[in-house]
């Protein structure tokens, strides 16, 4: 879990302190606690040191659905555009064959 919270820009000793000092107003060190109530406490370190409120992991939440959402259109989209490429590869390559049977013939005289 310390490790876990870096990533969210909190230091350990920040979050350690406020664990403890929550744990205590519940009476007791986070240890000896519930689980349920030591995860609650943890998630209100978390909560209060980063800065994050249940609103903002909600529309976080609705971001990345939205744009998981989007991903059938981008792939419609990239594979649109190699196809095209594709045509224009392939519209060359006449082009491309008689340079090359021009070149071997210059290249035998």
């Amino acid at each position: 879990m310390v490790r876990g919270i870096s990533q969210l820009g909190i230091e350990r000793g920040a979050f350690t302190q406020r664990v403890k000092e929550l744990a205590e107003a519940e009476g007791d060190s986070i240890t000896n606690l519930d689980a349920e109530i030591a995860k609650r406490i943890r998630l209100q370190a978390i909560m209060e040191l980063s800065g994050l409120t249940l609103e903002d992991v909600k529309n976080r939440t609705k971001s990345l659905n939205e744009q998981i959402k989007s991903l059938p259109v981008i792939k419609e989209e990239v594979m649109s555009s190699f196809g095209k490429l594709f045509e224009i590869i392939l519209s060359k390559v006449p082009f491309i064959n008689k340079q090359l049977e021009d070149f071997n013939a210059n290249v035998k005289d």
